[in-house]
C-alpha cells in the first residue's frame, strides 16, 4: 500500500486571528504557511504503476494549486513559489535528457517534439500575455504544471534518473 502526502515548505499568507476580545484582525505576511512541494509529490509517485501514476500526477499539481489559491487570497506568493520550483526542476532536468531516444515512429518523434514544446512553454507563455499579475501567476502555474508532468514522462522514456 502506498501513502501519498504533499511535502511542504514555507509560504506567505494571511490568517484571521482573534485578539482575545472577539475582534478579528488579519496578519498578512506575519505568518508563513506551508507551500506544497509539487516536485517531491511527483517524485514520490514516480515508482507507481502507470494506472495510478497518471491520476496522482494531476492530483499533486491540482491540490498544490488549490492550496496556494487559498493561501494567496489574490496575491501570488505561494503560486510564485510553486512556479519557481517547477522552473528549477526544468533547469536541472533538461541537460540530462538526450535530444532523441531509441525507437521508431511516433514514440521517438513525440519525445523530441515534446522537449521542444517544453522548452517553449518554460520560456514563452503567450497564452498568459495581457493578464493581470495574479491571473498571470495562475495561468503560468497551469501551463508549467502540465509541462512538468510531461517532463516526468519524458525522463521515464529516456530512462534518465530524476534530479
Amino acid at each position: 500500500m502506498v501513502t501519498l502526502f504533499l511535502l511542504f515548505g514555507a509560504a506567505e499568507g494571511a490568517i484571521a486571528q482573534n485578539s482575545g476580545d472577539g475582534t478579528q484582525f488579519s496578519t498578512p505576511d506575519a505568518i508563513r504557511f506551508p507551500t506544497p512541494d509539487v516536485i517531491a509529490c511527483l517524485k514520490a509517485i514516480e515508482p507507481l504503476d502507470s494506472r495510478y501514476r497518471g491520476w496522482m500526477e494531476s492530483q499533486c499539481v491540482g491540490i498544490a494549486g488549490d492550496i496556494c489559491l487559498n493561501v494567496d487570497k489574490g496575491r501570488r506568493g505561494c503560486l510564485h513559489d510553486l512556479v519557481a520550483s517547477m522552473r528549477e526542476f526544468y533547469e536541472k532536468l533538461m541537460p540530462l535528457l538526450p535530444s532523441t531516444i531509441d525507437g521508431g515512429g511516433f514514440t521517438a518523434y513525440g519525445y523530441a517534439r515534446a522537449l521542444v514544446q517544453a522548452a517553449d512553454t518554460f520560456e514563452n507563455l503567450p497564452e498568459c500575455d495581457g493578464l493581470r499579475v495574479y491571473e498571470y501567476s495562475i495561468c503560468e502555474f497551469v501551463s508549467l504544471g502540465t509541462a512538468t508532468q510531461d517532463l516526468f514522462y519524458r525522463a521515464r522514456q529516456a530512462e534518465v534518473e530524476l534530479p
